[in-house]
């Protein structure tokens, strides 16, 4: 099942047509071949593609055709090398043979389920095993499914209901708004089909396009779309759930995916979404194994991947390669000609290109580092004040007291008193006094005076974070997503940041940088490649 540097490789039985998970066929006995480390299968409609933009003509057994990578695989055997950018294009041929094999046009769930039966089991027997534990580790919490519509999550909702014994299971749907056509169709088929099992949608309430033009387009250094856009729309799925205490959220999360996800860990009771437990019960399955599992299954698949697609999200993911984007402009060419306008309009009209189209077909946007060249988001300057011990701040924005107030809450107790014709802010915690910050409505200053002198630098650090974000918030509603406590509520619509003192527990958590980097996903926004958007 592995060879010497323990790489499980997948086997192709050449009798009855299909991949194993296991050097030998569980259906006819037989020895398998020896191919690749993950395969992945090629349905009719991305065979119909193939042919009309390579201008071949492919084997008619489709259950045959598999892809690695650029690699088209033909009853185990290597068949053709597709090109890797854009528009594919035969790059290799390799010599086959194509001799008709028993079962192949008829191949069904009951032979893929026989020929791998023995690795199956054990697969789904580790999965519901974890899958019980869990729950019963985390009996407090409501169990749920995190439901994307991709192939991981469908496999992961069928082993929950599986294990649990029910189809009751909560599902939760984070809606960014950008997510592919098929997947909302799929999603609509799901619902249709599973009338016992509850699913909660929640939808980001942000326009892309307008935060696009307030944070800059999204690049693979300042990916700021996830936290804006998905998280919160988790957020707001979880909200819409009636209970009030934590969810045990059940996802597809795989190791294979990404070298980022290399060191996940099977539970995360940390996570940067309020209220959730993250369960991963297929974390160490490959493609190949949840393929094989949802053929076997007869699970539903999204119609995306029966296109070509390998992974189904956002369509406009700086994450995305050029091949990729290059069949989603075939698949989806209405939406993606909206976003390549953008782009080609913002490379031309805010960073003054000379050659803006070239700025979409080569990609270049995904790999931004910073802003267009203007003063940083949050930029401010900080002077020793003339009595020694305080500094005073020269802001960007006018000194609020409202929304500073807000901004403070974090640190302790606050007592607002008029002074020196403006107003003071004495800040407290657990009765030991922080510090002071003073400022008048309507001027770009402020002046603070530490208390604390044995905590003197800390406590300007993070005033000065959030004297920072005071100017550079632009109510993305990602200090929202990271609150435990459900303590900050962020209003687009009204402009408002507001932290509810009756349940802040004075964590520091929105403050400290740990869990947003830098403080701001705004502020990170302006920043380059040694500074990330995402959430820590």
């Amino acid at each position: 099942m592995t060879d010497s540097n323990n790489k499980r490789f997948v086997y192709w039985c050449r009798n009855c047509g299909v991949p194993l998970l296991q050097p030998r066929c569980g259906n006819c006995g037989e020895a398998g071949t020896k191919t690749v480390p993950n395969l992945r299968p090629v349905f009719e409609e991305e065979k119909h593609l193939l042919e009309q933009f390579t201008e071949v003509v492919l084997p008619e057994q489709t259950t045959l055709l598999w892809m690695n990578h650029r690699t088209l695989w033909y009853n185990g055997q290597r068949y053709l090398k597709l090109t890797g950018n854009g528009k594919p294009q035969i790059q290799v041929r390799y010599p086959v043979t194509t001799d008709s094999q028993k079962n192949s046009k008829n191949l069904t769930a009951k032979v893929i389920l026989a020929a791998n039966r023995t690795t199956l089991c054990k697969l789904e027997e580790d999965a519901i095993n974890f899958i019980n534990e869990t729950t019963s580790q985390f009996s407090q919490s409501l169990p749920v499914v995190s439901f994307s519509g991709g192939k991981d999550s469908v496999v992961v909702s069928h082993l929950v209901r599986k294990a649990l014994n029910t189809e009751a299971i909560t599902h939760i749907f984070g809606d960014t708004n950008n997510e592919f056509p098929d997947t909302y169709k799929f999603i609509e088929r799901f619902i249709n089909s599973n009338k016992n099992t509850p699913l909660f949608r929640g939808q980001a309430d942000r326009d892309w396009f307008n935060m696009c033009n307030t944070l800059q387009p999204p690049s693979r250094i300042t990916a700021w779309c996830c936290s804006v856009f998905k998280s919160s729309s988790i957020v707001r799925a979880i909200q819409s759930i009636p209970t009030s205490g934590n969810v045990l959220c059940f996802e597809g999360v795989r190791r294979s995916e990404s070298s980022r996800r290399q060191n996940r860990p099977a539970i995360a009771t940390r996570n940067k979404i309020a209220r959730q437990i993250l369960a991963r019960p297929i974390l160490d399955w490959k493609d190949i194994d949840i393929w094989i599992y949802t053929l076997a299954n007869n699970l539903p698949i999204n119609m995306a991947y029966r296109f070509g697609l390998s992974r189904v999200g956002c369509l406009y993911c700086p994450h995305h390669t050029a091949r990729i984007d290059w069949w989603l402009e075939q698949i989806y060419p209405n939406e993606m000609q909206k976003w390549e306008n953008y782009i080609i309009e913002y490379a031309k009209n805010t960073l003054k290109k000379p050659d803006p189209e070239d700025y979409w077909t080569s990609g270049a946007w995904k790999a931004r580092v910073g802003n267009n060249g203007t003063r940083p988001r949050g930029s401010l300057e900080i002077r020793p004040c003339v009595d020694g011990e305080s500094k005073n701040f020269l802001l960007q924005r006018n000194f609020d007291a409202k929304w500073l107030r807000n901004l403070l809450r974090p640190f302790g107790q606050i007592e607002e008193t008029e002074m020196s014709g403006g107003r003071t802010f004495k800040v407290s915690h657990n009765g030991k006094p922080l510090f002071l910050l003073w400022g008048v409505d309507g001027l770009p200053r402020a002046k603070l005076t530490v208390l604390d002198q044995g905590n003197e630098r800390a406590i300007t650090l993070r005033v000065t974070r959030q004297l920072r974000k005071f100017q550079a918030c632009v109510y993305c509603g990602v200090c929202e997503v990271v609150c435990q406590h459900g303590a900050i509520l962020v209003n687009p619509a009204a402009q408002e940041y507001i932290i509810d003192e009756q349940l802040c527990t004075h964590c520091m958590e929105c403050v400290d940088g740990k869990r947003i980097k830098s403080g701001c996903v705004a502020i990170n926004t302006s920043f380059g490649k040694s500074r990330q958007t995402s959430l820590a």
